[in-house]
């Protein structure tokens, strides 16, 4: 978790105390008690996450299994049409087709052989 979250950025969790470490290892760590009926606090609360993931699962059943090897790529391709779903499908297209002309091929073909898709990919919300 801490090799993914940039340091210093806020987090939003339940109250589940897994995550007391958070705070001390330099995050804006504030959370909402599940478990007391608490859902928000203001602007502190876990729907979007949860919203994200309502989304990411049943794109996933699609394939019928997904290897954990390839799970990131999947996971890219999904960030990438959650990221532009405001874009028709023509338009991701040349979105695409735009990213691979200006890409360098070495360059690509390191990020997939160490798997690290998913720093290309980030997901805005």
């Amino acid at each position: 978790m801490l090799a993914q979250i940039e340091r210093g950025s806020r987090v939003y969790t339940d109250d589940y105390d897994i995550y007391d470490f958070l705070r001390q290892a330099g995050y804006a760590h504030r959370s909402v008690n599940h478990s007391a009926g608490e859902y928000a606090r203001g602007s502190v609360h876990c729907n979007t996450a949860e919203a994200i993931w309502s989304l990411l699962r049943p794109y996933l059943r699609t394939f019928r299994g997904v290897s954990k090897v390839y799970l990131p790529l999947y996971v890219a391709v999904f960030e990438f049409q959650y990221n532009h779903r405001h874009l028709t499908t023509w338009q991701q297209a040349g979105v695409l087709l735009q990213r691979l002309f200006q890409a360098d091929g070495t360059e690509i073909r390191k990020v997939v052989r160490e798997n690290a898709i998913v720093e290309y990919c980030q997901l805005q919300t």
